[in-house]
């Protein structure tokens, strides 16, 4: 059964490799983390096909990913940037619905939807989700590998998309609190996987306003203050173990 909070290995690997390198990271607090949700210029029609494999990485380890994607900071950096994305996304009323129809409760048997599987049975929707993309990240100046191929990829939907899957095919799945479920008219905030997933790990997140949030989670009971969207890593990804 999925859990909210990640403990598999990737939490654990790329903490390793922060400290190794003496870097923390925290969520940061600036306004650069607002992704611009006006049309972009990368706004083209991109639909992605389920038998083609958009992983830029494809083939490499761990660690040559992260080193690839710009090393455990940089991760969590691009993780920011898709939160604030489908955070906003909750303001499509469109978007909003497709979500609301395809992202499965967290435990649930389904457990999650990887972002990828939305771009491709959604691609009109994605791209709505996805539209300023690459200035989002061109404005965050990140480095790597990862950036050169976003800065170099047509259209901000596929962009997106390889980031989702370079990042170990991020997947989506919905936490609510006890015998409450999420409504289709209601703008729910989005979080991300925590580096630190011991009792009380503090997960944080935007909501549909550009608002920062943060609440902690205890890995015990998993219970949710509020009904929220949680990106989180694929446990079960193959990339894991290339």
């Amino acid at each position: 059964m999925k859990k909210i909070i990640s403990t598999n290995r990737i939490s654990h690997y790329l903490l390793a490799l922060l400290l190794a390198g003496g870097i923390w990271v925290g969520c940061s607090r600036d306004s650069n983390l607002v992704a611009t949700k006006t049309e972009s210029s990368y706004n083209i029609k991109f639909r992605p096909q389920a038998n083609v494999d958009y992983d830029p990485f494809a083939g490499m380890s761990f660690e040559d990913r992260t080193v690839a994607i710009g090393g455990p900071e940089t991760v969590f950096r691009y993780l920011q940037v898709i939160t604030c994305h489908f955070a906003y996304a909750m303001n499509d009323n469109q978007a909003r619905r497709i979500l609301h129809q395809v992202v499965p409760p967290i435990k649930s048997d389904d457990e999650a939807i990887h972002v990828s599987q939305i771009a491709i049975d959604y691609p009109d929707i994605f791209r709505t989700i996805s539209a300023g993309f690459k200035d989002a990240i061109a404005e965050k100046t990140l480095v790597g590998e990862l950036a050169r191929i976003i800065a170099n990829t047509e259209s901000d939907s596929e962009a997106m998309l390889k980031c989702a899957i370079a990042l170990l095919n991020l997947e989506l799945s919905v936490a609510t609190p006890e015998r409450v479920t999420w409504q289709p008219n209601e703008k729910i905030p989005v979080f991300y996987v925590p580096l630190d997933d011991s009792d009380g790990a503090l997960i944080e997140g935007m909501d549909a306003n550009g608002k920062t949030l943060s609440i902690i989670i205890n890995t015990r009971d998993e219970t949710v203050p509020y009904t929220l969207l949680y990106l989180n890593f694929d446990e079960d990804s193959p990339q894991l173990d290339a």
